[in-house]
């Protein structure tokens, strides 16, 4: 047993007791949670209580990431921290968090993250927080089910309009040739490889495009 592991052992004999008893939780779905392998939990959250109340409820240890705010503050920190949580900082790329959720579900462990990003005061499910602008490296699942490994770009395109109302997501699928006009994908972020920049060609930016699925391809392994 591992010391996180141990950690959540004492957890939920103290925290999640009181959680249980003054939350008046209730739990739905435990038995569709995997007893093995790598696991994310993509939660709302409403209350500060939340991490408590879903550990409480979890089978498994969960390994939450947690803003580096709360990992400043004297006392939370540290608790946060005995439980396995790690910081990811907001408003940027943050490639080590995004490396240590990698390696928490590749080892066969559970992730929790909040996918709004923070507390939704309204009491309903705010919008789920897009990655940054910039160039990343990913996975393209088409509607037949296959998967390709592509170079993405999410941004305004500033080499070709000086303003734009919303950010595009764009594709290059790795060693692919077809027509994917029309149809419903899902695409998967797994590194961003650099911010979003300005050219003063089209034939600069091809260029740095090129360099760009080198990089994706050496990260996918393809």
């Amino acid at each position: 047993m591992s010391g996180t592991d141990a950690a959540w052992v004492v957890g939920r004999l103290t925290i999640g007791t009181l959680v249980r008893v003054f939350g008046r939780l209730r739990v739905y779905g435990r038995d569709r949670v995997p007893a093995t392998g790598g696991v994310v939990y993509a939660c709302n959250h409403f209350h500060w209580v939340d991490p408590a109340a879903l550990g409480a409820a979890s089978p498994r240890t969960v390994y939450f990431m947690a803003k580096m705010e709360a990992h400043r503050v004297p006392g939370v920190g540290q608790l946060i921290r005995f439980f396995g949580t790690f910081p990811v900082r907001r408003g940027e790329s943050d490639r080590e968090a995004v490396r240590t959720m990698r390696k928490i579900v590749h080892e066969g462990h559970t992730l929790g993250l909040f996918a709004e990003g923070t507390r939704q005061r309204s009491g309903v499910p705010g919008e789920i927080q897009l990655p940054a602008d910039g160039i990343y490296a990913g996975w393209f699942e088409r509607a037949d089910g296959s998967v390709w490994p592509t170079a993405m770009s999410l941004g305004r395109r500033p080499t070709f309009y000086e303003h734009a109302d919303a950010s595009l997501l764009e594709c290059h699928l790795l060693d692919f040739d077809g027509d994917l006009y029309g149809e419903p994908v899902r695409v998967r972020f797994l590194e961003r490889l650099r911010g979003e920049e300005r050219f003063d060609s089209v034939d600069e930016l091809v260029a740095q495009m090129a360099r760009d699925c080198g990089k994706a391809r050496a990260l996918l392994d393809v």
